[in-house]
């Protein structure tokens, strides 16, 4: 019973799912709880996701969340009719090429404008590849990963 139930909410399509757009309200709300003034017209939120049916894709999933909305989810009062419910994009990007899926992510999720500021935060070393030799590594000498403090 409970699976049939979970079948008639569940929609055909995982990206479909309506718990998408409450993260992406979530998100904007959080930005909007932290700017006092001056406050934007409208807080972009943005979403990366995987999924483990998707070996091909990532998803980034973006909207432009209106003050107005944020406003009447914070104030039930207010008309929410006054206002444009935000249109979400979804955003396909390719694993492949590895080597520049990093820097594509990162420029969708902060955009064009701030991502020479963005400096990656580790490097990659390619799988099958040895790793290169610290000037601080002396040749031909051993390092004991079990290192004990004799007293």
């Amino acid at each position: 019973m409970y699976q049939r139930k979970l079948r008639t909410v569940t929609p055909p399509l995982w990206f479909e799912d309506l718990y998408l757009v409450c993260v992406l309200l979530s998100l904007a709300q959080l930005q909007w709880r932290k700017r006092r003034t001056p406050r934007p017209k409208t807080f972009m939120a943005r979403l990366l996701v995987t999924n483990k049916s998707d070996t091909t894709f990532a998803h980034i999933f973006q909207a432009d969340i209106p003050h107005e909305l944020l406003d009447a989810l914070n104030d039930p009062i207010l008309d929410m009719e006054s206002f444009m419910w935000p249109m979400i994009e979804h955003l396909r990007i390719p694993f492949q090429p590895y080597a520049s899926f990093a820097k594509r992510i990162i420029l969708q999720l902060v955009g064009y404008e701030y991502s020479p500021a963005v400096e990656p935060q580790a490097e990659v070393v390619q799988r099958g590849e040895k790793r290169k030799r610290d000037e601080s590594d002396a040749v031909g000498q051993r390092r004991n990963v079990y290192q004990h403090n004799q007293v």
